[in-house]
């Protein structure tokens, strides 16, 4: 049996996974969740905007793969359904702990119970999305890897992982800024040098371990690479994941003007989902506004992953 492919891209926020989810999404047979992981409390709860301009319940993409998830299913609570997703966030970090200590804790019955509940929601989810689209490759940017441990259990899919890096002291300088803000958000969380820096490093080196510990498929691309070449890497990925036929639509792309893309079902994310045409340009404001302590906090906390990912 040829088994379907799901995308994943991981990594931290602010790190140009909206960019890269957006070009991808524009390829034939691609079709782009954004941050799926965020469908029980954006999507289903909060009842945020798609791209597509409507919201979340009034999209008619969105109303039939939920339709079709939980069909046979009375009184679907997504309330209940992120009080499973945080023990996937339990068992994820058991482990982790297990991968690094060594210690082999076990897992409760009730936890691993849930856990494999939650997968299973999950999968059927994934299966909706293939069905009601039509597509043969998912891009899903969530970036966690709790969600990329608990994805990886599903039987009938080959994953493939994109672990998007990007300068620690760009991202950092980007979460210290406020950025516009969608509805239900009355305000952009900004974080401080410290905590970004910190969560920046915990992140990759997580990403790192479990896609070197689990039989998926993985690369490394780095967001400042991939931008000043975009034809390149996108060539590269497409090849990456079996889809060498898809360069000819690549080459196509004119990344020196505005791309227009196309209509879009993404409802959680960075605000720029929105965006219907985009100019692929490098992001270097840091370089000049960011200096002082803020900036020499971030290149001591993350110095061993910068010189690891070639930045200087």
């Amino acid at each position: 049996m040829i088994k379907k492919k799901i995308l994943y891209i991981a990594g931290y926020g602010r790190s140009g996974s909206t960019l890269l989810d957006q070009l991808l999404g524009g390829l034939s047979g691609f079709f782009s969740t954004g941050q799926l992981s965020d469908i029980w409390l954006s999507g289903m709860i909060q009842n945020s905007k798609c791209s597509c301009g409507y919201t979340f319940d009034c999209c008619d993409t969105w109303k039939n793969i939920i339709s079709k998830t939980f069909a046979g299913t009375d009184n679907i609570n997504p309330t209940d359904i992120l009080k499973l997703q945080k023990h996937v966030d339990k068992s994820f970090f058991l482990y982790w702990i297990n991968s690094v200590s060594r210690l082999n804790l076990k897992t409760n019955k009730g936890l691993s119970a849930s856990f494999f509940t939650y997968v299973n929601l999950v999968n059927n989810l994934y299966e909706a999305i293939y069905s009601v689209t039509g597509c043969n490759v998912i891009i899903d940017s969530s970036k966690t890897p709790s969600f990329l441990y608990a994805i990886s259990n599903f039987e009938n899919f080959n994953i493939y992982v994109i672990h998007l890096v990007r300068d620690p002291r760009a991202v950092a300088y980007s979460w210290m800024r406020n950025k516009p803000f969608m509805p239900p958000l009355t305000t952009n969380p900004t974080k401080t040098s410290i905590y970004s820096a910190t969560q920046w490093a915990f992140t990759n080196v997580q990403v790192e371990m479990l896609c070197k510990s689990l039989p998926i498929k993985y690369l490394i691309l780095r967001y400042e690479d991939f931008i000043r070449n975009p034809d390149e890497y996108l060539k590269y990925i497409v090849n990456f994941l079996g889809k060498a036929e898809l360069m000819d639509e690549i080459s196509s792309f004119h990344f020196n003007k505005e791309l227009f893309l196309e209509e879009r079902h993404t409802f959680s994310g960075n605000i720029n989902r929105f965006k219907k045409q985009i100019k692929m340009q490098p992001d270097d404001e840091w370089k000049t506004k960011m200096v002082g302590l803020n900036k020499t906090i971030v290149e001591i906390i993350t110095r061993p992953l910068m010189k690891k990912y070639q930045y200087h």
